[in-house]
């Protein structure tokens, strides 16, 4: 987009208009108030004395009070004027909307007559539209076009360009949002009629305003063509969404429904493929299409019961006298977390059909039922019963798996060992196999059995699958020696370990083991947080041509070849006109940048410059994502063999200003603030989870809401942690905080910051001191299990990367 690269990332402590107003946030309110004065004079604002000694004694007033130094305001320059709007830009960039804001305000008012100034009310009208303020964006809009206009007329050799171009779609977009509709459909189609590469996207953003005014046929001519173009999946879903809108609204509910299913056909997302399923079935019933309705409801019991939508299908077959096996009606119950309503319903199915086909599934989620209700000795039983009553199901390995867990939770260990032994023996060829022989070793080396944990684990080890199961077992295989005294042959199997060739958390346990070093802290260490180096680019260079890459001089320009691809140039004018969504799709959703992404999956060179590409418009978790890809078609076996230039885009140091700052403030160590955000959002700053969390630090807003009042932050809105001048410090200080209650311990501290502190006493088992390996392996969830040492993984590869 016009301004918004960056072509390096740096961290800079001061800029162009710090020099006049030394506050971050409150420099560029008080310099606007001395911007007044030079706007005045601009402007020819007639006071008493006229326009220049108006101006002439403001100045004087604002240097005897300090404010503003007269001499380096009359230094104000073309140079100067441009590094503070690349300033601001930078702030856009990194998604710290809010302050771009008030950056772009106080150039414009600082610098009133220089070019950067035009530019900057571009800028600002499109953040104020991404920030939700259409009303302010249409006055810069207008402002720029206005400005725009004059340079034309004082320059014959002025042009009109793209970039005035995309203030029309920009200024239909927020006339759009004012309720001006008319006006934003004239201003988007003057954009559109100079045929660019994201002509089907403009349709979609003027169909959006037709449809707001209820002009439903001619939704559907302007999307009519769009269907048969080549679109992403997220687009491609949106625009049969809004053809259905259309058709409804024209009274047609039948159409409308067709319109859905293509949707829901179209679209990449599960959950957005179920609602819009289920929208489509409420419109065949509405449409008198009976037997198409209940086909639908069925599909969404059937197909999708984990979603909260399938109990609303359910509801409406229930409403249809539509007979629904108890099977799924208590699938769905279970998901729903009416655990009683679930036993009843599967018990019902198994009384009444003991035979069928769906017994077992029935057995089986009867059972965890128990579990979740808190009946696990119960739950236990029932798992074991159905290994004896139906040992062919396919669920019988997951049952046995299931009752080792609920077991083990018991402190029944040896029949937990028995529940996991009979899993490996007699269903050998399932994936639990693996797990179900670690936790046998486990559960011995718990029972202060060395022995014959260290047979199990060398037995697994010679057999493992991926390389990180095995350095996890040779891992255990040492400790289990080293707890019988045999400390020469543990050391032999953690440098085995730790030799593998792999960057993973067991190798660098392993390494730690036999460095004899403890747990990582968190308190606060400064680190060199910069991006890639002259030599970082000369070593990429090198190691591309070694790749049989073409030599090139600026790989952070897109090659012709590239330019000239399709989807690279939608999504380029997409990121010039703030469709990000229709862009890139960030966690589920495809955009143009996706897809091309997936064409050139295997050509290094390519990805390299997209990498650098998407990097440079603040697309991080793509550019992370290009980055890998490389690193997979690469001759470099692991990330501990990789090229530095390589590792520096895997482990970027985005946000440097604001994580340095916040770890500085609250204590924390920033590496491992990076090493958490990377985890948690791959550094996109409009992340957000299905359970809620937004931001780069993924907070929920309800502890947003308690980090906002403990902070002493007012007028707090959960959106605000989207901004990473918000995200990043509530993170930082929600870590801390962490940190502060398990004395530093890293480990025990991000374990909570996942999951909760509620956890963590069950996880240490009464022993604030246990051996954080048996900590990690005793973490009963899944996600908080990966997820620790994946942090820990990352913070070890920060710390080569930036500590020195």
């Amino acid at each position: 987009m016009p301004g918004l690269l960056l072509a390096s990332a740096p961290v800079r402590r001061t800029g162009v208009l710090e020099r006049f107003i030394p506050r971050q946030r409150f420099r560029y309110a008080l310099l606007a108030l001395v911007g007044l004065v030079l706007a005045a004079v601009t402007m020819g604002t007639v006071v008493s004395g006229g326009p220049s000694s108006f101006a002439d004694n403001v100045l004087i007033e604002a240097s005897r009070i300090g404010l503003v130094d007269v001499d380096d305001l009359s230094k104000h320059s073309s140079q100067e004027a441009a590094s503070a709007l690349a300033e601001a830009r930078f702030h856009e960039v990194e998604g710290d909307t809010g302050i771009a804001i008030e950056a772009y305000r106080a150039l414009v008012t600082a610098f009133p007559r220089s070019v950067e100034s035009v530019d900057a009310y571009l800028d600002l009208g499109r953040a104020y539209l991404s920030y939700g303020q259409a009303s302010e964006a249409v006055q810069a809009l207008e402002t720029y076009q206005r400005q725009k206009d004059r340079q034309q007329s004082s320059n014959a050799d002025v042009a009109a360009d793209d970039a005035l171009a995309i203030s029309d779609f920009l200024l239909g977009r927020a006339y759009r949002e004012t309720g001006d509709v008319e006006r934003g459909l004239a201003a988007m189609e003057r954009y559109r009629a100079r045929q660019t590469p994201a002509e089907p996207y403009v349709r979609l953003e003027m169909a959006e305003a037709l449809l707001s005014a209820q002009r439903f046929a001619e939704v559907q001519d302007l999307l009519e063509p769009v269907t048969r173009a080549d679109l992403p999946a997220t687009a491609a879903a949106r625009t049969r969404e809004m053809l259905a809108q259309a058709a409804q609204g024209l009274g047609d509910a039948s159409a409308a429904a067709d319109w859905l299913l293509r949707a829901a056909k179209a679209d990449s997302h599960v959950q957005r493929q179920a609602d819009l399923t289920y929208r489509a079935a409420v419109l065949y019933h509405d449409a008198g299409r009976t037997l198409d309705a209940q086909r639908l409801f069925l599909s969404l019991v059937t197909e999708y019961p984990r979603l909260a939508i399938s109990a609303q299908a359910l509801d409406q077959l229930d409403a249809l006298q539509v007979p629904v096996s108890d099977y799924f009606r208590g699938d769905i119950y279970y998901w729903l977390d009416r655990n009683d309503d679930a036993i009843v319903a599967l018990d019902r199915l198994l009384r009444d059909a003991p035979d069928d086909d769906l017994a077992p599934q029935a057995f089986y989620y009867r059972a965890l039922a128990y579990r979740d209700r808190g009946d696990r000795a119960t739950a236990a039983a029932s798992l074991r019963e159905m290994a004896r009553v139906f040992p062919g199901a396919a669920l019988t390995a997951d049952a046995l798996w299931q009752a080792g867990q609920i077991l083990e939770g018991l402190g029944q260990i040896d029949e937990a060992i028995a529940s996991y032994k009979q899993l490996t023996t007699s269903y050998p060829s399932s994936d639990r196999v693996e797990s179900a022989f670690f936790r046998q070793g486990l559960l011995q080396y718990r029972s202060q059995r060395y022995a014959d944990a260290a047979r199990t684990w060398s037995i697994l080890a010679a057999s493992a699958s991926s390389g990180t199961s095995r350095t996890r077992d040779l891992l255990w295989v040492g400790k289990a020696l080293l707890a019988q005294g045999q400390s020469d042959a543990a050391r032999q199997r953690f440098d085995e370990a730790a030799r593998s060739g792999s960057w993973d958390y067991y190798v660098l346990r392993a390494r730690n083991l036999l460095d004899n070093a403890g747990q990582p802290g968190g308190s606060y260490r400064s680190a060199q947080l910069r991006g890639l180096s002259d030599a970082d680019l000369a070593e990429a260079a090198m190691a591309l041509a070694a790749w049989g890459a073409r030599s090139r001089q600026d790989w952070a320009t897109p090659d012709d070849g590239l330019k000239a691809e399709p989807a690279f140039q939608r999504g380029d004018e997409l990121m010039k006109l703030g469709l990000r969504d229709y862009a890139y799709g960030a966690f589920g959703a495809v955009g143009e940048f996706n897809r091309l992404l997936d064409r050139h999956s295997t050509d290094p060179a390519t990805l390299y410059q997209l990498s650098l590409y998407f990097r440079d418009r603040g697309i991080y978790y793509l550019s992370i994502n290009a980055a890998y890809r490389l690193l997979q078609v690469s001759p470099v076996r692991s990330q501990a063999e990789a090229p530095t230039f390589l590792l520096k885009l895997l482990y970027p140091a985005y946000y440097a200003r604001q994580v340095d700052d916040a770890s500085r403030s609250f204590g924390v160590d920033p590496l491992l603030v990076l090493a958490l955000i990377r985890q948690e959002s791959s550094f996109e700053a409009a992340a957000g989870s299905s359970a809620g969390a937004l931001g780069l630090t993924q907070v929920m807003p309800s502890t947003g809401k308690s980090i906002a009042q403990a902070l002493g932050v007012g007028d707090f809105h959960p959106e605000d942690l989207r901004q990473p001048s918000r995200s990043v410090p509530f993170g930082a200080w929600y870590l801390a905080d962490a940190l502060k209650t398990y004395q530093s311990n890293a480990l025990l501290s991000l374990a909570a910051y996942n999951s909760g502190g509620g956890n963590i006493s069950r996880w240490l088992q009464g022993n604030p001191d246990r051996d954080p390996d048996l900590f990690v392996e005793s973490i009963s969830f899944g996600e908080t299990h990966s997820y620790v040492r994946l942090v820990l993984q990352n913070l070890a590869m920060y710390e080569r990367l930036y500590l020195y």
